[in-house]
């Protein structure tokens, strides 16, 4: 990771947006940028999506040479006024481990988020394919599978940061209501602590706040958690697609995590 990104105060930097270099997006990244100056941030990390299998629709869509091109002309666009940061998310899948390190290696990112949008060879994270997904299992083992795959991006020490920790209950959410922090806090502060273990960075992904479940991913119990563990590296992520949902929520969090107001991550 880039360590400029650690001294920017929570709230002032998005670390998660997706522009017409996703597949899941048409955003220009020149609106992302007019955007975050409009609402006084102070830098934007652009985290387009990497996908490794085959099946996924992402597969092969990330073109590095538009990407840098693009980035070149936020930072001629942005000027002083906000810094431009280089990220990627990339699908966690275990089988494609080889290929995802390979990739990192391979270019120059300031920022990897890793996340977990498969589990086995289900996507939980489009509502049509999620839907297949949990019509056919039980809550408990549906989420703590995808726990387990979480677990699994923890410990493979290919990643800078844990990409919307939960994300299971966004499409969970209309099959079994809300996702209990009582029942599945085991698995989540394991998580947490391999977090802390090895400084990893968590995101708080405010995408939640404007859809079900209506919370972040993952939830601010999980959030008082990390901190109680001693976790200082947290980040906000709007995962935006749309110029704007750049930060949103952003301030909502912060006055409710008073301790994130100036919270030092190095």
């Amino acid at each position: 990771m880039n360590p400029e990104i650690l001294k920017y105060q929570i709230g002032t930097i998005d670390t998660h947006l997706h522009t017409k270099h996703s597949c899941d997006s048409k955003m220009e990244p020149a609106a992302a940028c007019r955007r975050a100056m409009e609402l006084g941030l102070k830098a934007l990390v652009f985290t387009e999506h990497v996908d490794f299998d085959p099946s996924d629709q992402g597969y092969g869509v990330y073109n590095d040479k538009a990407v840098e091109s693009s980035l070149a002309d936020c930072r001629v666009l942005s000027g002083k006024h906000l810094k431009i940061y280089k990220g990627v998310e990339i699908t966690y899948q275990p089988q494609y481990r080889d290929q995802i390190e390979k990739f990192i290696n391979s270019y120059k990112f300031d920022f990897v988020m890793g996340s977990v949008h498969m589990v086995g060879m289900d996507d939980v994270s489009w509502p049509e394919l999620a839907k297949k997904y949990y019509d056919r299992m039980e809550e408990e083992p549906a989420y703590t599978a995808y726990f387990q795959e979480m677990l699994k991006l923890a410990d493979s020490r290919l990643f800078d940061c844990l990409g919307h920790l939960d994300l299971c209950k966004k499409y969970g959410f209309k099959h079994y209501g809300a996702m209990s922090w009582q029942k599945y806090q085991r698995p989540i502060k394991k998580i947490l602590e391999r977090a802390v273990q090895r400084d990893l960075m968590v995101e708080i992904n405010t995408s939640g706040l404007r859809h079900d479940p209506q919370e972040t991913y993952p939830g601010l119990p999980a959030v008082m958690e990390y901190l109680k563990m001693g976790g200082t590296r947290l980040t906000l992520g709007s995962d935006a697609h749309q110029a704007e949902h750049i930060a949103h929520g952003f301030n909502d969090i912060v006055t409710k995590i008073p301790e994130l107001k100036g919270l030092n991550q190095k």
